[in-house]
């Protein structure tokens, strides 16, 4: 990969559209590995799905400000840590660091003012190397921000009623309580996942989603569970989360056969993605109109606490 620090997307824009996006207009950066979904998504899901919320997100922002008339957009099929399973494209934490940071240098030399960092993986070392493209950007004076460490930290702790209404969506009590107590695994391809691909992007979505068996169940790793708790009675509440966050999930990477998705998908529903993705909008005006204005955005605590827990990201 070390031709990707100087791979800039946006080289060849025309003076017109360059002057624009040194007056302010917003650019958007997106970055998605190729990624097993289990047997009902398509593999570029992330980048999909990143794709048609940007276009939202952009819409809701125009109608703010009229002048920012067209969508400056760029993406990599690129990301860290895929799920580990045929059909993903693995690319180490390292090379996809420097790609991020290569393409945020490249845009604030190019005068760039207003830069969205974009993505809808989840992985921590991924969202780590985006906040290093953030945080690049942001010393140089630009004003910028990566919405899915945002939707991460939301969903991991989630506020009171977030889920309430979604899980309403499922007209089967017994499903609707199996959903529930799996939403604390909801890690990847499940049932949100599913419902906000329903809502984005139908069409790339299998038509029989809704036979996929669930993931099989299990139960946090015990001595991250411990360390959880010890932080939790000595006051470190986020360390706490991000604890208890890992153990769950090195437990649900620790499933053999591995099954590439979490939770209960067959119960996903348009109506559940719909009211997500308002959820989603809502948090991206926020935290746009926090980062345009100078300001830092809510949510990135999650991992920024994730990366001192994992020396940085040397530790995955």
């Amino acid at each position: 990969m070390e031709d990707f620090p100087s791979r800039n997307p946006f080289a060849l824009l025309d003076g017109p559209r360059r002057a624009r996006l040194s007056a302010g207009l917003p650019v958007f950066v997106s970055f998605n590995p190729v990624e097993y979904h289990g047997p009902h998504l398509t593999a570029r899901n992330d980048g999909l799905v990143a794709r048609r919320m940007g276009e939202a997100f952009f819409a809701a922002l125009r109608a703010r400000e009229p002048a920012w008339d067209e969508l400056l957009w760029a993406e990599f099929d690129l990301g860290a840590d895929p799920v580990v399973h045929e059909g993903s494209v693995p690319v180490s934490f390292d090379d996809f660091r420097r790609l991020v940071l290569g393409v945020c240098r490249e845009l604030a030399g190019m005068g760039a003012r207003r830069v969205v960092v974009h993505s809808f993986h989840g992985a921590p070392r991924h969202n780590l190397a985006l906040l290093a493209g953030v945080d690049q950007l942001r010393e140089v004076g630009v004003r910028a921000f990566s919405p899915m460490p945002l939707l991460l930290a939301g969903m991991i702790d989630p506020p009171d009623g977030l889920l309430e209404p979604v899980l309403a969506t499922i007209e089967d009590e017994a499903v609707r309580r199996e959903v529930e107590a799996y939403v604390p695994y909801e890690f990847h391809a499940g049932f949100l996942e599913t419902s906000v691909a329903l809502h984005y992007v139908p069409e790339a979505v299998a038509d029989d989603f809704d036979r996929v068996a669930p993931c099989p169940r299990v139960e946090p790793e015990p001595a991250r569970m411990a360390a959880a708790g010890l932080a939790r009675r000595l006051g470190r509440t986020r360390e706490a989360i991000a604890l208890a966050a890992s153990a769950r999930a090195a437990s649900w990477f620790g499933l053999r056969p591995f099954p590439g998705y979490a939770g209960v998908p067959a119960a996903a529903n348009a109506r559940a993605g719909a009211l997500l993705a308002q959820h989603i909008e809502r948090g991206f005006l926020d935290a746009a109109g926090a980062a345009f204005d100078g300001r830092v955005p809510d949510g990135e605590w999650l991992v920024r606490t994730a990366a001192r827990l994992s020396l940085g990201g040397r530790l995955s």
